[in-house]
């Protein structure tokens, strides 16, 4: 990792506020503008391009914490567990049809924040995975991407009277695929961020993917006769 112009690298993360101007504009980005006499304390930087960098005032003599609270963090984040969706669809997943409105949803019950601690001695991390959006490949080069985990047909309410925010219509049906069938997969993605207990720190660590669910659909044409 390099080091700031004019830092003092102290251990892997840490660099010492320093009266190098080239450090001191890179250390007033983050608000420190005084800190350089020894006889008061000084202050350090958690430096790195992955994490939000935090300032920390450290006494005389004292030295910032050797754990690297953003290493914990990953190592959190690793343990997360996330549960594969339980996918469903309206009409029945075995049974769709070209040109109607197939609602798409998945259990509710994995829509919800998930959360892992990882510690080294007086220094822990928390990193909390919320979901963001399901991507549903329809199996037949088509993605829908969802912000929700989409809302449950009912069978007992009239169709009129019914709205998804998470819906797709086959333009064609799926004879012409192997068996007969699209194999359509649901996949959630979560977004992560994390915070530190006995050290600075904390921000955000992107997305990660879920397992994947899938199922098989068959697509059919209905035809119209018109009389008259």
């Amino acid at each position: 990792m390099p080091l700031p112009d004019g830092g003092a690298q102290l251990n892997e993360e840490w660099h010492q506020f320093h009266t190098n101007p080239a450090a001191i504009n890179r250390f007033s980005t983050y608000g420190v503008t005084a800190g350089v006499d020894p006889a008061t304390g000084s202050w350090y930087l958690l430096f790195c391009p992955t994490v939000a960098a935090t300032p920390v005032w450290v006494a005389p003599g004292g030295r910032p914490p050797t754990t690297n609270p953003l290493a914990l963090a990953q190592q959190a984040m690793s343990r997360i567990k996330l549960a594969a969706p339980a996918m469903e669809m309206a009409p029945a997943a075995s049974r769709g049809v070209v040109n109607l409105l197939a609602y798409l949803w998945i259990d509710r019950g994995i829509w919800t924040p998930v959360a892992a601690t990882a510690a080294a001695g007086p220094v822990s991390a928390t990193a909390t995975a919320t979901p963001d959006k399901v991507i549903w490949d329809m199996g037949n080069g088509d993605q829908v991407t969802c912000t929700s985990p989409g809302v449950p047909y009912d069978l007992n309410t009239p169709r009129e009277q019914q709205h998804t925010d998470c819906g797709y219509v086959y333009p064609r049906d799926s004879h012409s695929q192997p068996g007969g069938t699209y194999t359509v997969t649901a996949r959630v993605y979560w977004h992560v961020t994390w915070t530190a207990a006995g050290a600075p720190g904390g921000g955000d660590l992107g997305d990660i993917a879920g397992a994947t669910a899938t199922t098989q659909v068959t697509v059919d044409e209905i035809q119209a006769i018109v009389t008259g």
